[in-house]
């Protein structure tokens, strides 16, 4: 996989593929299965500011850039645990 692949095949490559191989009810969106989802805007830019990130590590060569694609909703278990 390389990065000309286009973002959704990409991102079935490494969520539903590797999903399948672990329990039949992830990586979909049916009824019952476990409500485990990232929500992202692809096209939302924002600029990387080190004194936000939530690890203690803030060494970064991207500190100031401007980068393209966000997350903006983590759903783990049915449950919110992450809102931008």
């Amino acid at each position: 996989m390389t990065m000309a692949t286009p973002f959704g095949k990409r991102s079935t490559l490494s969520s539903l593929g590797d999903a399948s191989n672990r329990r039949s009810d992830l990586g979909t969106l049916r009824s019952g299965a476990a409500a485990d989802v990232t929500i992202i805007d692809p096209d939302a830019e924002w600029v990387v500011d080190p004194s936000r990130f939530a690890s203690k590590g803030k060494n970064t060569p991207l500190a100031g850039g401007t980068l393209k694609g966000r997350v903006v909703a983590t759903v783990f278990g049915g449950k919110v645990v992450y809102r931008c």
